[in-house]
């Protein structure tokens, strides 16, 4: 179930959206809401819509807080990922299968690894489309300004001033806790270009005992196909235009489509450190860039204040999970909001 101050409640059962009259009082009036939840999840990233998900599957009624719905699972560092390796531990699951497999354009080995390139627009749809129809999931769309802990419930207080309680808070921000975006020409407050940061969410979480540590994510540009001399690069896949060209040094730069129109590519040059300048690269020459790189420079809670279950140890009941918690990649993310949300269930099970 959604909530849109244009469009009042979204989704749910038939049970839950009432009367007429009762639809257009809750279209109008915040106050209709329910306040009171068992897992509150703030962010709607990866790890976030993972942990939700996780939680309201283990019953626990969840309120799924977000500044923006349109931007819900986004894959900000562009649309490959690396599937998880046989054996690896159950209590590292990865991302969801179903939508993994759905939202799939490309799917192969790449420098001995097994490699998905997802339709990052397909992927969001889906996750959207399923949370929304989770009867047990509430989605409001705001800024979370602060956090407090009450009579062993836990209290958020959104940008509109409303107030929402929990036994369990899974904190899932991203790269937006107190965070300060880079691009070649500016600097400023936030966690992608034009998106702004959590500086009182961090206060907030300083003063609830967090020990925090500072972390950095750069993200490759977006390049227009038809800026592409197609003829100089090496193709993988004819099928997706999902290709690599090789530089001097031997470093691979990989132009990853975006979606199945195969008209934007993410240019991925690779995370050693190594500086690639990609327009000397043979068919980028002329690449026109639609979407600069940028660079993410953000707070995280230091490890050793995180148990197993995702829960910290200097707040009961406060879990945390995805790129705030340390994880590296959108595997790594969706691995620990799916463990967040099924201990913070379960602990709250336990409990009542």
């Amino acid at each position: 179930m959604a909530y849109f101050p244009d469009k009042g409640i979204i989704g749910g059962t038939q049970k839950n959206k009432g009367s007429v009259c009762e639809r257009k009082k809750r279209k109008y009036s915040m106050t209709t809401l329910d306040k009171t939840y068992d897992v509150m999840v703030i962010g709607a990233g990866i790890a976030g819509t993972h942990a939700a998900h996780a939680a309201e599957k283990e019953g626990a009624k969840t309120l799924l807080l977000t500044s923006c719905w349109d931007t819900a699972a986004c894959l900000a560092w562009g649309p490959r990922i690396r599937l998880i390796e046989k054996g690896r531990s159950k209590a590292s699951p990865g991302m969801n299968r179903e939508i993994v497999r759905k939202a799939t354009l490309y799917k192969g080995a790449v420098d001995g690894r097994e490699t998905v390139l997802l339709d990052e627009y397909k992927y969001q749809g889906l996750w959207r489309e399923k949370l929304e129809r989770q009867g047990g999931i509430t989605i409001f769309q705001d800024t979370c300004h602060e956090i407090a802990k009450k009579d062993k419930m836990w209290q958020v207080k959104t940008g509109w001033g409303v107030e929402f309680h929990g036994k369990a808070l899974i904190m899932t921000p991203g790269t937006f806790l107190g965070a300060r975006v880079q691009t070649d020409r500016d600097q400023a407050e936030g966690g992608r270009p034009g998106e702004k940061g959590s500086a009182d969410l961090e206060a907030a979480l300083r003063k609830a005992g967090a020990k925090l540590g500072c972390d950095r994510r750069t993200a490759g540009p977006i390049v227009l196909a038809k800026g592409v001399q197609w003829g100089a690069v090496q193709n993988i896949d004819e099928q997706t235009g999902f290709c690599f060209i090789t530089s001097r040094t031997r470093k691979k730069v990989f132009l990853e489509p975006t979606g199945p129109g195969k008209q934007q590519f993410y240019l991925r040059t690779g995370n050693d450190g190594e500086e690639v300048i990609w327009r000397d690269l043979p068919g980028l020459e002329r690449a026109e860039v639609i979407r600069s790189e940028y660079s993410v420079e953000h707070k995280k809670v230091e490890s050793r204040q995180l148990q197993e279950t995702q829960e910290s140890s200097f707040a009961e009941g406060l879990f945390f999970a995805g790129q705030v918690a340390g994880a590296k990649d959108y595997v790594a993310s969706a691995s620990q909001g799916i463990v967040a949300g099924k201990s913070a269930s379960q602990k709250v099970s336990r409990e009542t």
